[in-house]
């Protein structure tokens, strides 16, 4: 015991050197010093259960504390080496020395807690019912002992060696930097400009150019007007600000805008300029299709079409490209922004319009506004003065001012913004590695947490457009993301490191998607740096894009799938033993592609490190038992996929936390013991033909996102193993609830306690008069969610009446409903007393004969029905022959924010509307044959379309001065306009009558 003590003198000591300067516990400098995968291990394996599987496996705790100590001495001294490696490459190459030896301890410690669970979960099997576990009955190997405890010396000698170097390259820890950074929690994810800094007379300019007649000048139906800039200089910006501008929705007739990108893909512009213009989706990828069908939509009409970051000079693509462009009129023009005039040679463009650097003013007000969102920068007046001079450091390129903006923003320090000022990183030329200073600043003052996150990021393609909660999942599984304060959920701590990202200009919002993000070429030029050596991609075209003579140390790989993926493709990746990530993105293309059987076989199985594994898209209908060696899987996307069953070696994978089997047609059957997998938060079968959910479901007590929950006919597939998961958040679809008989079933399911679940969604098999009508009611009774569920959607419900939590008042966050094809309900619910509702659909009811009083409840009392209500919507309602409002009487609004109104298929609908919709703009009525009663007066009604309705029912609608859009279709007796009528009609815009067959006169 003596001795031992005497060995950790030492220790001790140099751990008490590194902790010193450990500060106050609110802030992240512990997160900036430590990988944060490697702290969760470290604390896992101080857990009760894993010190007893350690004394079993003669594992000395003596050495891992060394390799916990060893390892916090290297990392003491990381920023004052990442800002020193520009000018040293032997500090680079010391950098990837620590960065390479500590994904080598995670991966050790990490098959060390996973034997760990192993045993734990095998143990506890064989003693179902035991309350004491016995852990002799499941150990280790032997071999598994002596490997892994030579791993860890091995790593541990690595580690001494790497810190004697950093004394030698006198890295110092206390020499860094002199303030820490706090996680900055910003009031919005995204700073909205409301116009563009320093560009006024840019921006008149090229819309002059393309406003002028040019005409004579053109050789073709279209002129180009190119726009030339270095990158971040704003060029696809003022391109956005251009293309909404109201003098270019005057004259030109359509609009559509592509972005090009480094790979010019003529089948995806084409597509992207044809869904642009036409508003919807295609789903071909047949050019031959998309040209004939872009030529129709452009043909004889001006039109503008913006290319945005255009590379190639490819004269073949621009050809292809053109053809049904020459379908338009004259005087229509291209825009297109490009970094290079080489891109510009094919097209026979005019001069382009060279866009140049802010002025040092423009600069420092749009560094102001993403610095003090929400002050007035004359309140910091040092800071001012020391902002500005950063401002002029940035050079007039304003992606580096808005990137500087954001990062000084999350500290107003003076001693911050001057270490900043006066850092070495502004005298790095930018031509070294392309990258501006300025960004390379704003990498190197996040938080480590946030560092790795967006190196993760370099596995995305130039102009790639991801989901950010999908990113999130990711994130995860490699362990970017850990446990928050006060047991925050990771996805929410994901979310808090993402906006924290979003708000640094590192990640935008998608011009095509506002669900969807990207990253700008330039910080995706830097992902690519600072990821270096770690990562592996494939374009598609040129196969594996390896770092030289690193190919083995590569962690992670992504390409963009390919219509047929051969084994060639990837059989380099043999050699890349640690590779952690194999993800397949998202192609342009649609439909399945087509994948090696091989690499499912023979190379997946290999990888035996890998923590996130996609296969998403591709026509598979297998895996092999062997992909049950993968124990280090986090994340498993099958969705999308031929898949037809799992293999039971899945059960296994006891770390898995994602399982994505969505979409997957074919689907059938899961493994008997998929509820093994204890640590699964996230998993999806929605849209399979998974009859029900695995038995024992109540085991995953951790799942957080559980999109569908299908009923089974039996015990331990029914609902009632929902009554632990106490974590669900987000959406859940309750299925086949046919299959509850015992009505205390759903009692056990425990809704009311989810407080988490924002959209809930109850279905029953729409053969209703197949099942009891009494306990469909109890079933919906008990069914009864937490208060704070937003949207409730109802499907095939088969009971007479809806429940009393239905409408109840204390549902004050409910902002959605959908009540459908509940076919035995006679009276609607009292939804008026459902405060924030703001959508409510009700369709297929046709048992439902009047909407009177009961639909109103206690808000006719105090005057107030439906008060937020904007939507509402009434179809299919077969036997709906009335509607009264009790307020009309009082001259009182039962539907004062009501902006839109939907009546369709109700045949036999003949009372009038309410008398009060003082907001409505849009009213629809179609297939109401037996309606013919007049409108109401709506003062603020812009859209008015009626079909196969009563010709009085167009009543005063023609009175209405507020009148934008008119259409009548298929209205019998309707025989001509009165003139008079025609002018209150003063802003109408668009008039549309067909198949008015009466109609004889038209004013």
């Amino acid at each position: 015991m003596l001795r031992r003590s005497h060995q950790l003198i030492p220790l001790i000591s140099l751990a008490v050197s590194v902790l010193h300067l450990q500060p106050k516990r609110n802030m992240v400098w512990w997160e900036a010093v430590l990988s944060p995968a490697l702290q969760v291990l470290f604390d896992k394996l101080t857990s009760g259960d894993i010190t007893e599987f350690l004394h079993r496996s003669n594992i000395d705790e003596f050495l891992l504390e060394k390799l916990k100590i060893t390892y916090y001495t290297n990392i003491a001294v990381l920023d004052d080496a990442e800002e020193k490696q520009y000018d040293n490459p032997a500090i680079e190459t010391w950098l990837d020395m620590l960065k390479e030896t500590t994904y080598e301890a995670e991966d050790i410690l990490d098959v060390l807690a996973t034997e760990a669970l192993r045993c734990k979960l095998q143990a506890g099997s064989q003693n179902m019912g035991n309350q004491v576990r016995n852990w002799n009955l499941v150990h280790p190997f032997r071999s598994f002992d002596d490997s892994i405890k030579s791993k860890i010396t091995e790593v541990v000698d690595k580690l001494e060696y790497i810190a004697k170097q950093k004394d030698l390259l006198g890295l110092k820890g206390e020499g860094g930097r002199k303030f820490r950074i706090t996680r900055r929690m910003p009031t919005t994810p995204l700073l909205v400009e409301s116009h563009v800094f320093g560009r006024d007379h840019d921006k008149e300019e090229i819309i002059r150019l393309l406003l002028e007649d040019d005409c004579e000048r053109q050789t073709s139906e279209f002129s180009v007007v190119p726009v030339l800039g270095m990158g971040g200089i704003g060029k696809t910006l003022l391109a956005q600000f251009v293309f909404n501008d109201r003098r270019v929705d005057e004259f030109f007739d359509v609009k559509a805008w592509a972005c090009v990108s480094d790979q010019f893909e003529v089948v995806r512009v084409t597509k992207a300029i044809l869904e642009s213009a036409t508003h919807k989706s295609w789903e071909t990828m047949n050019l031959e299709l998309l040209q004939n069908s872009l030529g129709e939509k452009l043909s004889k009409k001006k039109f503008l079409i913006i290319l945005d970051d255009l590379w190639d000079d490819n004269c073949e693509n621009w050809h292809d490209l053109i053809l049904p462009l020459l379908a338009g009129a004259r005087g229509s023009k291209i825009m297109v922004t490009t970094r290079t005039e080489a891109a510009l040679s094919s097209m026979n463009a005019c001069a382009p319009y060279r866009l140049r650097e802010l002025s040092d003013d423009a600069c420092w007000s749009l560094f102001s506004r993403h610095a003090f969102p929400s002050a007035d920068s004359r309140t910091h007046h040092q800071l001012e003065v020391i902002g500005r001079e950063i401002g002029k450091k940035c050079r007039g390129v304003p992606l580096a001012a808005k990137s500087l903006g954001s990062l000084l923003g999350s500290k107003l320090e003076i001693d911050h913004w001057q270490e900043i000022l006066n850092s070495n990183l502004w005298d790095l030329p930018t031509r070294r590695n392309g990258i501006l200073p300025a960004l390379q600043l704003s990498y190197h003052h996040l938080p480590a947490n946030l560092k790795r996150c967006f190196a993760y990021c370099s596995l995305f393609p130039k102009d790639y457009e991801f989901d950010r909660d999908k990113l999130v999942l990711l994130w995860m599984a490699e362990g970017f993301v850990q446990q928050g304060e006060d047991n925050k959920r990771m996805e929410d701590v994901g979310v808090e490191y993402f906006n924290d990202l979003l708000s640094r200009s590192f990640f935008q919002e998608s011009t095509a998607d506002k669900s969807r993000y990207v990253m700008h070429d330039l910080i995706n030029d830097l992902a690519q740096l600072v990821s270096r050596k770690m990562r592996l991609s494939c374009d598609g075209r040129l196969g594996l894009q390896k770092p030289t003579g690193f190919l083995g140390k590569a962690r992670h790989f992504s390409y963009p799938r390919g219509r047929y993926d051969v084994y060639k493709k990837f059989e380099s990746l043999i050699e890349v033993e640690w590779l952690r990530t194999f993800l397949a993105l998202s192609p342009y293309e649609t439909g399945f592609c087509y994948l090696s059987s091989k690499v499912v076989t023979d190379l997946l199985p290999r990888l035996r490190r890998l923590r996130v594994l996609s296969l998403s898209g591709y026509c598979i209908t297998e895996l092999p038992d062997l992909i049950g060696d993968l124990k280090n899987l986090r994340y498993l996307n099958l969705s999308h996929t031929a898949i037809k069953s799992l293999p039971q070696s899945v059960c296994t994978l006891y770390n898995l936390q994602t399982l994505m089997l969505n979409d997957c047609d074919s689907l059938e059957e899961l493994p008997t013991d998929l509820t093994d997998l204890i640590n699964l938060q996230y998993f999806d079968i929605s849209r399979s033909r998974i009859p029900c959910m695995p038995l024992h479901m109540s085991r995953l007590r951790n799942l957080r996102t559980l999109p569908e929950f299908r009923v089974g006919p039996t015990s331990g597939s029914d609902i009632g193993e929902l009554r632990d998961m106490v974590h669900l958040h987000g959406e859940l679809t309750l299925t086949r609830l046919e299959n509850v008989e015992d009505a205390w079933d759903a009692r056990k399911a425990n809704l009311t306690n989810k407080k988490h679940l924002i959209t809930l969604t109850m279905e029953w098999s729409s053969n209703f008069e197949l099942q009891d009508e009494n306990v469909q009611i109890t079933v919906l009774e008990m069914l009864q969610p937490h208060s704070k569920v937003k949207k409730v959607d109802i499907r095939w419900y088969g009971g007479t009446r809806f429940s009393s939590w239905l409408g109840d008042p204390s549902f004050s966050n409910m902002v959605f409903l959908s009540l459908t094809d509940c076919r035995r309900c006679v009276f609607l619910p009292p939804l008026a007393q459902l405060s924030s509702l703001k959508h409510l659909c009700i369709k297929g009811l046709t048992a439902v004969k009047s909407v009177g009083m009961e639909f109103y409840g206690y808000a006719l009392s105090r005057g107030k029905p439906f008060p937020s209500l904007e939507t509402l919507s009434f179809k299919d309602m077969l036997e709906w022959e009335d509607w009264s409002c009790p307020l009309d009487d009082k001259g009182i609004a039962a539907f004062p924010t009501l902006r839109e109104l939907y009546i369709e298929s109700c045949q036999n609908l003949r009372g009038k509307l309410p008398d009060h919709l003082p907001c409505l703009e849009k009213l629809v009525i179609h297939e109401c044959k037996q309606w013919a009663s007049p409108l109401p007066r709506l003062p603020l009604l812009r859209h008015l379309d009626i079909r196969r309705c009563g010709a009085s029912s167009l009543g005063t609608a023609l009175e209405m001065s507020s009148l934008l859009s008119l259409q009548i279709s298929e209205i019998s007796n309707f025989t001509h306009f009165n003139p008079g009528l025609m002018q209150h009609l003063t802003q109408l815009k668009r008039l549309n009558i067909t198949d008015c067959a009466d109609l004889n006169y038209l004013c």
